[in-house]
């Protein structure tokens, strides 16, 4: 799997697709429609899993290493709790850990528990009921970067669908770290430079991807992409950018950069159903230092 990094375009706020997993599932869900999401209050817990609604053959989102299969009969483990019944654990090239639970044990075969390396799509089984579910027989998918030692939304890696499930916050409110005031947005229009916690209300169901807050007009932003080659720091003009973005009118772009002062390409990557038979140029902007 290709190393995947975060490139920051100043004054740039738009939404991009670029994902790196596939469908966790024979069955890919058409609609926003979860049993549960990624963040949702699950009684007085903050879940980290992504449930599926239906029933479905389970599928290695990406190629990996299957590290192990925890049954709902093995000791408890720390990372893993008994309450995911049965599941698959497959590591990634890119510090990446990807959890498959809720299995059905009738489905698991010794066949399974001999696999070492896996490829993507390769089948773990079928949902089950040997989680703690509430009777849904449906996946739990979960997603761990082992370096930062942090829970990643799965959403954010896997193809988007048809018609999304709107997400929204309200009520944002800025503390100050020194003195602990709070401004609240947009009621303050001048707010002191700083530290700041951020807070804001949330949706029942699920939260927003990510969150950004526009501050002296600047706005920082960060999308997930596949990448080749060394990081870099580069600047647009937002307003060309997003012409040239809407143009192309296609979801799914290449972007090509040598250095911080030479244009950047943007053409089709050639894996859209709609013509991406373009190339456009985007000349970089000088940023000032901070």
């Amino acid at each position: 799997m290709k190393k995947k990094s975060a490139v920051t375009f100043f004054l740039l706020f738009i939404t991009f697709t670029a994902f790196s997993f596939n469908w966790p599932q024979e069955q890919i869900v058409e609609s926003d429609a979860f049993y549960s999401y990624f963040a949702q209050l699950r009684g007085n817990t903050i879940s980290n899993s992504l449930i599926f609604a239906e029933t479905s053959e389970i599928k290695a989102c990406e190629d990996g290493f299957l590290t192990v299969y925890i049954t709902e009969h093995s000791d408890d483990s720390d990372f893993f709790p008994s309450t995911l019944g049965n599941a698959a654990v497959i590591s990634h090239e890119d510090n990446l850990i990807t959890v498959y639970a809720n299995l059905d044990s009738e489905s698991l075969t010794k066949e399974h528990f001999q696999v070492n390396e896996i490829s993507s799509g390769a089948s773990l089984g079928y949902s089950g009921n040997s989680a703690w579910q509430q009777g849904r027989s449906a996946l739990e998918f979960q997603v761990f970067d082992i370096t930062k030692n942090i829970s990643i939304n799965p959403r954010l890696l896997m193809p988007r669908i048809g018609k999304e499930l709107p997400l929204s916050i309200s009520e944002v409110k800025l503390q100050n770290a020194k003195n602990g005031k709070f401004y609240s947005l947009p009621e303050n229009s001048s707010i002191p430079s700083g530290t700041y916690k951020v807070f804001k209300k949330r949706q029942n169901t699920a939260v927003p991807f990510k969150t950004a807050v526009s501050i002296n007009g600047k706005v920082f932003d960060e999308i997930p992409v596949e990448k080749k080659g060394p990081d870099m720091e580069i600047g647009f003009s937002c307003k060309y950018l997003i012409e040239i973005l809407r143009a192309c009118g296609t979801d799914i772009l290449k972007l090509s950069l040598t250095s911080s002062l030479m244009s950047m390409i943007i053409e089709g990557s050639g894996e859209s159903d709609k013509d991406d038979s373009f190339i456009y140029l985007a000349l970089p902007m000088k940023m000032r230092e901070n």
